[in-house]
């Protein structure tokens, strides 16, 4: 994989808060991994993630893996992360 680092780790502010940790494989234009947020009110939730990478943008969706749909979590729309320049 080039372009993109394959580990990223964060802290997300906004109506959740937590770490959010993700981890890709692929080439830049057909991205897979795992995302995992640990909102500090409602605990740890899991996505498989699919996406993309331009070179200046990730693009990402994905579903939520085990029983985090019965604490009412939803499958991730797709999301546009920018980076920043070097």
């Amino acid at each position: 994989m080039s372009g993109i680092g394959r580990l990223w780790a964060g802290r997300l502010y906004g109506t959740n808060t937590g770490n959010l940790f993700i981890e890709l494989a692929g080439d830049n234009q057909n991205l897979t991994g795992t995302l995992r947020f640990a909102d500090d009110r409602f605990g740890p939730t899991v996505y498989s993630i699919q996406g993309s990478f331009n070179e200046t943008t990730l693009s990402i969706r994905g579903d939520p893996k085990g029983n985090c749909v019965e604490r009412g979590r939803q499958p991730l729309a797709r999301r546009h992360l920018r980076t920043l320049p070097p």
